[in-house]
């Protein structure tokens, strides 16, 4: 018997072997992995990382499994919430604070030019079309 070692890329970037994304569908049963939806052939399908990269996933064949956009979708925003939770509790503890914002400074003085600006009437509406009323 055959057997087939586990692909695993050589870069996060790397590109999923077409061989690869078969046995993956394949071991799915041709369903989301997420809400077990059976997909049809016309449907995109996403290869979802099950430990995310950012958390120190592997890009390989064991850590990815088929999904549909929709379940993609959750689950990423899901994990990007879980992540900035994580994040903010830890730089808490650290004592990392953010800025406290823009620094206010007293402006710059009026100068007459300035002051003659803002005692002027305003301007009148315009016509912008002939035969128009204002």
């Amino acid at each position: 018997m055959r057997t087939i070692t586990e692909w695993q890329g050589r870069t996060d970037d790397s590109a999923i072997p077409n061989g690869v994304k078969l046995r993956i569908w394949n071991s799915a049963n041709g369903q989301c992995q997420i809400c077990t939806r059976k997909m049809a052939a016309g449907d995109v399908k996403h290869y979802d990382h099950i430990i995310p990269l950012a958390d120190g996933g592997r890009h390989s064949e064991a850590n990815l499994q088929i999904a549909c956009v929709a379940c993609h979708a959750d689950k990423t925003a899901e994990e990007a919430t879980d992540r900035a939770k994580v994040r903010s509790k830890a730089k808490a503890i650290l004592g990392i604070k953010r800025p406290a914002g823009k620094i206010k400074s007293p402006g710059f003085p009026i100068t007459e030019k300035a002051e003659s600006r803002s005692s002027k009437q305003p301007l009148p509406p315009r016509v912008l079309y002939a035969g128009a009323k204002p």
